[in-house]
């Protein structure tokens, strides 16, 4: 396959809507470059002078391109930043050629080192190969491209222009007005995650309406909206995280956690096990106080449940784990470790998460689960337990 045929049928091919002629970031042109090597080459093996022309090549056409592509380089990451890269995507592409050749009835032998018998056997095998390393780099840019346009630096540089004007002078207004309200009409923490719930569901509507996402594929819109959602609530988390309400309560917790860190295995009907296979369970329920942002603080809530479904398998029984058994491993993990500001975390998620992360199972299950062991410790006596008043009492 010549040189120019190689190049025509790159220029042809669509990645996502976009030309690989009109993809220049380092990335695809590495990879452009290392499909026409092993397509060209008779070679059944990469060799360390392969990698060194090609990193030579690939050196020369930054040099000469890098005054008409160093905006869109800046944009982007360069994944092949070093020869080492560069050799390494060499290597792994090379590596999924030679599963193609078994795939094609090969025997396992590079289809350059067999002699070819057929002509038209020959030419079908190399549209399959053309076919395959198409869609696999099809497959590897989209990946990049998508991972890029969800990054967090992606949407502040967004944000952060001239057409995002309207948006960030709402968000100055709204600061203003909510700071404002929280000191003189507010009444209940209810009404101050409401009317920032209602702010953020018109704000996502403008976000998506503004020319900088209005064309955007549905999930970076989806993603802009997360991280606008993260933005604020950060912003005034001191505001509205903790109000005085549920720091009672949390106080009238830990005392009666404290008041019931004696508690065993045996007084919840469950098999004698050592609490330390779920200690770090309890733990993600601590981590809840490094975030402010309430997905972060859903995680570690999620984390918790997978955690302990797991330290039960592991260590006690290979049987699923039943709901009830688990909330009473969710009360004992409470008990033991004393969650600072749990009550204060679960509100503060449920107050002011995006209701559209209840629809997905997982949190949704995980919430309940945890304020249905806060309920059961709040309200917890010699009745709650397996367990004798006398030994109670003592």
């Amino acid at each position: 396959m010549s040189n120019s045929n190689n190049n025509q049928n790159h220029k042809d091919v669509e990645v996502d809507g976009i030309t690989s002629s009109q993809v220049d970031s380092d990335y695809m042109i590495a990879l452009l470059a290392q499909q026409q090597e092993l397509e060209m080459s008779g070679n059944p093996m990469m060799n360390p002078n392969d990698i060194e022309n090609f990193a030579k090549s690939f050196r020369e056409y930054q040099e000469r391109n890098k005054n008409v592509t160093t905006d869109k380089i800046d944009k982007g990451s360069n994944d092949c930043e070093n020869d080492e890269e560069i050799a390494r995507l060499m290597q792994e592409n090379y590596i999924r050629e030679q599963e193609m050749y078994n795939i094609l009835g090969r025997n396992g032998q590079p289809i350059y080192s067999t002699p070819i018998q057929n002509n038209n056997n020959s030419n079908k095998i190399n549209e399959n190969l053309r076919n395959y390393h198409t869609s696999e780099l099809q497959r590897q840019y989209h990946e990049r491209y998508v991972k890029e346009k969800l990054s967090h630096e992606y949407f502040r540089n967004k944000l952060n222009s001239k057409e995002a004007m309207p948006i960030k002078k709402q968000l100055r207004d709204f600061y203003i007005d909510f700071e404002q309200k929280t000191k003189n009409s507010f009444s209940n923490p209810e009404e101050q995650s409401q009317y920032l719930r209602e702010f953020l569901n018109n704000l996502s509507r403008s976000l998506i309406e503004n020319p900088l996402w209005i064309n955007s594929e549905r999930e970076e819109q989806e993603n802009a909206i997360i991280e606008m959602e993260k933005l604020i609530t950060k912003k005034l988390f001191d505001i509205t995280f903790g109000p005085s309400e549920d720091l009672a309560r949390d106080t009238l917790l830990s005392h009666k956690i404290l008041m019931h860190s004696w508690v065993e295995p045996r007084h919840f009907d469950l098999p004698d096990f050592d609490f330390h296979i779920f200690e770090k369970a309890g733990n993600e329920l601590n981590k809840m106080n490094l975030y402010r942002f309430y997905i972060d603080k859903i995680i570690c809530v999620v984390n918790c449940i997978k955690l302990i479904e797991y330290a039960y398998r592991k260590n006690i029984s290979d049987e699923p784990l039943p709901n009830d058994k688990l909330l009473s491993l969710i009360i004992l993990i409470i008990l033991k470790t004393n969650p600072k500001k749990l009550i204060s975390n679960i509100q503060y998620i449920v107050r002011y998460v995006n209701p559209n992360f209840f629809s997905i199972g997982i949190y949704e299950f995980s919430l309940t689960s945890i304020w249905g062991a806060i309920t059961y410790i709040e309200k917890i006596s010699q009745t709650s337990l397996t367990i004798t008043s006398e030994e109670y009492d003592a």
